[in-house]
């Protein structure tokens, strides 16, 4: 039997034969630790990072250990986009690293986290500790998200990173509306359109959260 001597990862991205499983390729990429748990005052939580992000020229590589946010074009080029300031590497606790991110169209969805423990994240609310921006991609402006629903006058929404699909060249997200508060809503003739017309056909005690896909275009 032969000895098996592991070969070191240079990076933390690299590219694998899809009838082998052969590793083919490494991406040279700056900083190379990686570190999925933040740890501090005897608590431990896991953070769930994307660190590949699909894209029609190429792949967004988002470790959220480094200061920056590299595009690696099909051309195999690695470019920095975006650069955290101040940079992570020399912030204070608690750090803040970008979470989530899409790229759609006109508009790139940015996803910034504070990271704390379990225990203060139970007692403050999301907005708190999560930010969620739009990037217009044409204009170069940066938006704190504010999604509106024309059928639900005063309700707002977050678009979660998460929470994305992708179905062939379609992208999309969905969202869950509590029957409880829809039926309230009704109630108080905030609804309109096709989703009054579904919430009157529902049984709060007996039927489900009403769900909403959302298509990018």
């Amino acid at each position: 039997m032969r000895d098996f001597t592991p070969s070191p990862i240079d990076s933390s991205y690299y590219f694998i034969s899809k009838t082998d499983g052969k590793v083919l390729e490494y991406i040279s990429f700056p900083g190379n630790e990686i570190d999925l748990t933040n740890r501090g005052d005897n608590n431990r939580s896991i953070e769930n990072y994307m660190r590949i992000v699909n894209s029609a020229a190429g792949l967004f590589l988002c470790n959220p250990e480094s200061d920056t946010v590299f595009f690696y074009g099909n051309d195999k080029t690695l470019t920095p986009v975006f650069r955290k300031i101040p940079l992570a590497s020399n912030s204070k606790n608690p750090k803040v690293v970008m979470t989530g991110f899409l790229d759609t169209g006109r508009y790139q969805f940015i996803q910034i986290q504070t990271l704390l423990t379990i225990d203060k994240m139970r007692d403050i609310k999301r907005d708190e500790y999560v930010k969620d921006y739009i990037y217009d991609k044409q204009s170069g402006e940066i938006f704190r998200q504010k999604m509106i629903l024309p059928d639900y006058r005063g309700k707002e929404f977050t678009i979660e990173i998460h929470r994305t699909f992708f179905y062939g060249k379609t992208t999309g997200t969905h969202f869950e509306l509590d029957l409880y508060e829809l039926k309230q809503a009704y109630k108080e003739n905030k609804l309109s359109g096709q989703l009054k017309e579904l919430v009157a056909t529902l049984n709060e005690n007996t039927d489900n959260n009403v769900i909403v896909f959302v298509r990018f275009i």
